[in-house]
């Protein structure tokens, strides 16, 4: 058990409210594309500079981009900096669902001026 459920657990006790009304949340939050904070994570599954996967109680999270990395980890909140291009949440069971290709090229139409 992490300090993160210890703590809720005690809370809950010392609050006298029922299991579970403390729930588990995930909170994504990002500023811009090169900074992003998740809160409630229990550990790193997966880590590249392309993609960080995180283990979050019974989700899954799920960040892709470029030149991803870690800043810090600590009581169940990680910071990971880099272009950040997609965020997914899946249930720990189950696949992440797969990237949409990426949209054609439009050109810029013709105005017909050959210069």
């Amino acid at each position: 058990m992490n300090i993160t459920r210890r703590m809720r657990a005690a809370l809950g006790r010392t609050l006298d409210v029922p299991a579970g009304a403390l729930g588990e949340r995930v909170c994504v939050s990002t500023v811009g594309f090169f900074d992003t904070t998740v809160d409630g994570c229990d550990s790193i599954v997966d880590y590249s500079p392309s993609h960080v996967v995180l283990d979050c109680g019974g989700e899954r999270v799920l960040i892709e981009g470029d030149g991803l990395s870690v800043g810090a980890f600590t009581l169940g909140r990680v910071r990971i900096c880099g272009r950040v291009e997609r965020i997914v949440k899946c249930r720990r069971d189950a696949k992440f669902p797969k990237r949409d290709p990426a949209p054609a090229d439009f050109a810029s139409p013709d105005d017909g001026d050959d210069r």
